[in-house]
């Protein structure tokens, strides 16, 4: 990807309000991202999920979900097995969300693009569309060999990215031999919603528990539980097993 110099006129003001916006102390860096949002989409409500996942529910489900929930009169919507968080891209923004999930590399990830969506957009733009670095990534999950959470997000966003059907169990390379589909363009072009997501996840609440542990806690008539486990014999396509 080339880079060229640009000069923009712009009220420091304006600018100490981007800075604060994209959690970043970088002037050039808040700009940048701020113009590269602007590129996703005129509905700045507007999000979407980041990568193939087992179960991603289609839109039609997704609205009739929303459907259901509004109908009930609960104020709280508990989504207990969030996998992509597909749901929040059909919620309204004023609801009061809670995600959780088992996968503690998943959460994480949640977490990392909502409290640092600059330093987790800068490292995950830096990376080719490799299958060395699918396959480095993919050992590196599971040896556990991060130094940091951030490290650790951006190589699970890898290799879900890049994982075929989006089996995490045994992640094969994902590439294409259609002149039609460059899944190196749709690595960068991906990149463009995780500031969307970062926005909306200001306001979500992120658990990493056992589902019991959550419906124990949420027990209550203001809430509606979205309850969306592995299907009967797909237990074993994820990175953790599910067990009743």
């Amino acid at each position: 990807m080339s880079k060229q110099k640009v000069t923009l006129r712009i009220e420091e003001g304006e600018v100490e309000l981007l800075k604060e916006k994209f959690k970043t102390d970088n002037q050039s860096e808040a700009i940048r991202l701020a113009i590269l949002q602007s590129l996703v989409t005129e509905d700045l409500e507007k999000v979407k999920t980041l990568f193939p996942y087992v179960g991603k529910k289609p839109p039609r489900i997704g609205r009739e979900v929303v459907n259901a929930f509004e109908q009930s009169g609960c104020e709280i919507f508990v989504d207990l097995f969030c996998g992509s968080i597909a749901m929040l891209c059909y919620l309204p923004w004023d609801v009061k969300v809670v995600v959780n999930d088992i996968n503690g590399n998943l959460t994480n990830l949640y977490m990392v693009i909502r409290d640092r969506p600059s330093d987790f957009v800068s490292e995950v733009m830096k990376l080719p569309y490799s299958e060395v670095l699918f396959q480095k990534f993919k050992q590196d999950l599971k040896v556990d060999n991060f130094k940091s959470n951030l490290d650790r997000a951006v190589a699970y966003y890898y290799v879900s990215f890049g994982a075929y059907r989006g089996r995490m169990d045994n992640p094969l390379f994902r590439f294409s031999t259609s002149a039609d589909t460059n899944r190196a363009e749709d690595y960068q072009k991906g990149i463009q919603w995780i500031l969307q997501l970062s926005m909306r996840l200001q306001n979500v609440e992120i658990l990493n528990r056992d589902f019991r542990k959550v419906l124990q806690s949420y027990n209550a008539e203001a809430v509606f539980v979205y309850a969306d486990c592995p299907y009967l014999g797909t237990e074993d396509y994820y990175d953790y097993v599910f067990t009743v």
